[in-house]
């Protein structure tokens, strides 16, 4: 194979590669819910919750979402999507937390996995009632 076919068979895998790779970073692994603060406390119920895996929650009360997620074990977690480096969003994608900022990461439980950062996300609580589960927001500085 000649120089020139060389190149132009790899730049097509190259290109092709690249394009899989932005359509692929383009996927969501969430959905987007708007919910209400009541007294501290949000209510999500528990259908919506276990048919989709993963809600971010947008409040209109707090200038950060709330992520919620259950797993096969019906284990349920809870985290203020707040990078703990700087008061900026972090979003979510890949089973990680990631501020686009400063490039702090968190796993799926809000641990540090790379810092600027060096405090894990804050993690809210989650009662599981009858038909929803309650978050409670109230440990949130606004």
């Amino acid at each position: 194979m000649n120089r020139k076919d060389f190149v132009l068979k790899t730049c097509v895998l190259c290109i092709g590669g690249t394009g899989l790779l932005l359509i692929e970073s383009c996927k969501t692994t969430s959905t987007v819910v708007k919910a209400k603060l009541f007294g501290g406390k949000i209510s999500i119920p528990k259908e919506e919750l276990i048919s989709k895996k993963i809600l971010i929650l947008e409040i209109e009360e707090l200038p950060y979402p709330i992520y919620i997620s259950s797993n096969a074990k019906n284990e349920v977690h809870s985290f203020y999507m707040k990078c703990t480096h700087r008061d900026y969003k972090v979003e979510f994608k890949n089973d990680q937390f990631y501020c686009n900022n400063h490039g702090s990461r968190f796993n799926s439980l809000g641990a540090v996995i790379e810092g600027p950062a060096k405090k894990n996300l804050l993690e809210l609580s989650v009662k599981n009632l009858n038909e929803s589960y309650i978050i409670d927001a109230s440990t949130i500085d606004t």
